[in-house]
C-alpha cells in the first residue's frame, strides 16, 4: 500500500533544506507537495538559508508545487493561521495527505479537522527508522545553529526515541 504524500509548511521545508535532506525525504513517500503559498514564503528572500536547496529540489523534481484555492483557505480570519499553513492543511484535508507542521496553533487546528500530521522531529525519526539517516542529533544541532526552535523537552524526547541520549 502506498504511503500518503507529505505536504510541508515553510518552517519544516526550510530546515530540511538547510540540512540537505529534501532529496532524502522523497525516499519515504515520493516528491513533497508544496502549496504555492508556502513556496512563495520560502523563496521570498533569496539570501536566506535553505532557499538555494529548495530551488534545487524544485528543479530536480523532489518538490512539486501545488495550487490550493479551496474552502479551508476561506477560514483564514477564523483560525488566525497564515496562508501557507492554511494551504498545507487544505491540501491535506482534500487529498488525505500528511501535513508536516511544527507550529502549535496549526497543529491544534489540524487535529481538530482530522488532518494527519507529523512534526519535523517525527519526520527525522522516521528517516532514521528507515535507515535514510544515521543520526538525528547532528541535524537537530544544524537546526539549532539556524535558530529553528525546538523546545528542550521535545529535543530530549526525540533524542531518547532515537536512542541518541
Amino acid at each position: 500500500m502506498k504511503q500518503p504524500l507529505l505536504v510541508p509548511d515553510a518552517g519544516p521545508l526550510i530546515v530540511f533544506g538547510i540540512a540537505g535532506l529534501l532529496p532524502t525525504l522523497t525516499q519515504l513517500r515520493g516528491p513533497l507537495l508544496v502549496p504555492t503559498a508556502v513556496l512563495h514564503e520560502c523563496l521570498l528572500r533569496p539570501s536566506k538559508p535553505g532557499v538555494r536547496e529548495i530551488q534545487d529540489a524544485v528543479a530536480q523534481g523532489f518538490l512539486k508545487e501545488a495550487n490550493t484555492e479551496t474552502e479551508l483557505i476561506k477560514l483564514r480570519s477564523a483560525t488566525n493561521l497564515g496562508d501557507g499553513e492554511l494551504a498545507v492543511l487544505s491540501l491535506c484535508k482534500t487529498h488525505d495527505y500528511i501535513a508536516v507542521i511544527d507550529e502549535v496553533r496549526a497543529r491544534k487546528f489540524a487535529k481538530f479537522m482530522g488532518i494527519k500530521l507529523i512534526g519535523s522531529g517525527g519526520l527525522l525519526l522516521e528517516l532514521k527508522r528507515n535507515q535514510l539517516i544515521s543520526a538525528v542529533k547532528p541535524i537537530l544541532d544544524i537546526w539549532a545553529n539556524h535558530d529553528y526552535f525546538i523546545s528542550p523537552t521535545m529535543r530530549l524526547s526525540i533524542l531518547s526515541i532515537a536512542q541518541e541520549e
